[in-house]
């Protein structure tokens, strides 16, 4: 059940950047987080984070085969324009729409090239990836409240999610009772604790 969760961690970032379209209204970021929620309790009660089948299981089948008909066209744009949302943020002189299109080619074509049957080992590589950066992102906006928005990097940060992305590599050996996800979570955002305990953050 792990790919699941990998699965719907990795759609956070997604879900933060298709939300700043909502505007200023909270109803609508409610609604997005409220379909985000059902979307991943549907995959753990299910053991699938494919909705088509999710909905194949509950006995829904005409609706799966719209939904995946649409879906794949719909989460594809959404992906893309995502990547190109992205790629603002990282460079000013990006452009959103031309990166999205730049993506959806590049996608297009590895799709072709390379065989899409197993993807779970780059599940893997994306939890491991999020999971310790949403997890400093916790430590440092709801914890400690670390306000770094004018810093152009947080070096201590980076350490601690290279530390974190480090131990879900090597959790992913360790049968546990609650995987290896949360454990990698807990332990990132106590290393931020500490980090922090050792030596506080001079406000910018």
């Amino acid at each position: 059940m792990s790919n699941e969760k990998n699965f719907y961690l990795s759609e956070r970032p997604d879900l933060v950047r298709r939300g700043r379209l909502a505007g200023r209204d909270p109803d609508r970021y409610r609604l997005c987080a409220a379909g985000y929620g059902i979307g991943m309790g549907a995959a753990i009660f299910t053991g699938e984070y494919d909705i088509a089948v999710i909905m194949v299981k509950a006995g829904l089948g005409i609706a799966a085969l719209v939904i995946l008909v649409f879906s794949t066209v719909t989460t594809t744009f959404l992906d893309a324009w995502s990547a190109g949302i992205s790629a603002e943020s990282l460079s000013a002189k990006l452009n959103g729409k031309k990166t999205a299109i730049a993506v959806t080619v590049i996608g297009t074509a590895a799709a072709i090239l390379f065989p899409m049957d197993d993807i779970t080992g780059f599940l893997y590589l994306i939890g491991s990836v999020f999971a310790p950066m949403i997890a400093v992102q916790i430590a440092d906006n709801f914890i400690l409240h670390r306000d770094r928005f004018a810093a152009a990097a947080d070096a201590r940060n980076l350490v601690i999610w290279l530390v974190g992305f480090i131990a879900y590599r090597l959790l992913m050996g360790v049968d546990t009772p609650v995987g290896y996800t949360l454990p990698d979570m807990v332990l990132t955002v106590v290393l931020c604790l500490l980090a922090e305990k050792a030596k506080p953050t001079k406000q910018m």
